[in-house]
């Protein structure tokens, strides 16, 4: 069996895909809030601008699980205000900026533990 539990993630069921060769995003999607199970897992992003686009979710923590970027100009995005963000079982590597977290327009207060 799997080792996570697979819900639904914002009204979808986002498990084992690869995406890659984009001129943009490999996934825009909403970040999952730290007390929801995620049902965005498994998830590739390859050869992309941003692998993984994150749209943060207003309950100040952003969880992010079971995601592999490689080869994109940016692995894992996600601008935002994000107050806590919680990374596990990522595979980052090979990008040009592996995980950018923060706002567009003035310094983060936000951390990933």
């Amino acid at each position: 069996g799997d080792v996570y539990k697979r819900q639904e993630y914002m009204g979808y069921d986002i498990t084992h895909n690869v995406i890659g060769g984009s001129v943009l995003f490999g996934y825009h999607v909403p970040g999952a809030d730290c007390n929801q199970v995620n049902g965005f897992v498994n998830n590739t992003a390859h050869t992309n601008r941003y692998g993984f686009y994150f749209l943060v979710n207003r309950t100040g923590c952003l969880h992010l699980s079971y995601l592999t970027a490689y080869k994109n100009y940016d692995g894992v995005l996600s601008y935002d205000q994000n107050y806590q963000t919680r990374g596990e079982y990522m595979k980052i590597t090979d990008n040009k900026y592996g995980v950018t977290l923060g706002q567009a327009q003035e310094a983060s207060s936000g951390s990933l533990i």
